[in-house]
């Protein structure tokens, strides 16, 4: 991001919340605090529904690099206020010496033989918990959604205590406190490259899929000067830097001739098409969306971990960034 603060004349200042319902409940508070967001397609879209986004002008979205038809928000409403930053799988890590040789599963969650690190993302686990159970998210209903947060519940009695951040999982991972964490494929991926001994697995079952995507916020001070920074931002080589310091992949095709050849050829970071049709958006039946909102509450309670993050590190998922022109 320097070159854009020192071409620009401004400074991108940056804050992080450590979950999806954080971000939502900082954003409320005050929408003028910060002039764009980076948050997961879905999370966008309820940004949309508070009305704490403004739409992007359609010449405006036209002049962004184009994206892979696979990578467009998932739900309609969201097309008009999102310009697509990352994506990413949500995995499992673990050390190799734990990891099972066969395919590994999500039904790993369940065994009490080892000690399993959650995401902190509860609306995620009953995703995870669904398909553990042999159920399809997609068609659920409410009895599968109370059976897994029964199971949840027993198998993880202080659900807090065995949520964390990326950071924080991996760092409990590395330190032999867990044997199994889920976690985003970026960040574990990442981890692997510095310590041999902790392998990431993309279960048989597929994996979420998740976007994050760039948002501009309702009450931007400076709309103009955030909207250039996205631009920047999608440009084939700062897209590519971007994606190989963060280890994810970029959804911008022309990107990735300048992406690291070892990270293109990543199966975990960019997989087979075969295995990328097993991936899928974290999705439920339309009418038992609230439903699951409150059956994730239910099985998590307390404080959360919240990570320690630096100023100069790249945007990364539910981030917001205010650019401030410099006098």
């Amino acid at each position: 991001m320097g070159k854009f603060e020192s071409t620009h004349n401004a400074k991108v200042r940056l804050t992080e919340a450590a979950n999806s319902e954080e971000f939502k409940q900082k954003l409320s508070e005050d929408p003028s605090a910060y002039d764009l967001v980076v948050t997961d397609e879905r999370t966008l879209v309820e940004l949309v529904s508070l009305r704490l986004l403004r739409s992007f002008d359609s010449k405006v979205l036209s002049g962004f690099q184009a994206v892979d038809a696979k990578f467009a928000p998932p739900k309609r409403e969201a097309v008009q206020y999102s310009v697509p930053y990352l994506w990413g799988l949500t995995v499992l890590a673990g050390k190799k010496d734990v990891i099972p040789d066969a395919e590994p599963s999500w039904d790993l969650i369940w065994r009490e033989d080892l000690r399993v690190g959650l995401i902190d993302e509860p609306f995620d686990l009953i995703w995870f918990g669904l398909i553990a159970l042999g159920y399809e998210p997609e068609t659920a209903t409410e009895a599968q959604i109370d059976e897994v947060v029964s199971k949840l519940s027993k198998r993880f009695p202080d659900m807090t205590s065995a949520m964390f951040d990326p950071v924080t999982g991996l760092d409990a991972l590395e330190a032999g406190e867990l044997d199994v964490l889920i976690t985003y494929n970026g960040d574990g991926l990442l981890r692997a490259s510095q310590n041999s001994a902790i392998d990431i697995v993309i279960p048989r079952e597929g994996a979420p899929i998740w976007i994050d995507s760039f948002g501009l916020t309702r009450d931007a001070k400076n709309p103009k000067l955030a909207i250039t920074f996205i631009t920047y931002m999608s440009l084939p080589e700062p897209s590519a830097c971007n994606a190989n310091f963060l280890h994810y992949a970029t959804p911008i095709r022309a990107a990735h001739p300048h992406v690291e050849k070892a990270l293109l050829n990543n199966p975990d970071l960019y997989p087979d098409p075969s295995v990328l049709a097993t991936c899928r958006f974290v999705r439920f039946p339309e009418s038992l969306e609230k439903y699951v909102h409150q059956a994730a509450a239910r099985i998590v309670t307390g404080n959360r971990v919240r990570p320690v993050r630096t100023e100069s590190e790249p945007l990364t998922s539910a981030e917001k960034a205010e650019i401030v022109p410099e006098d």
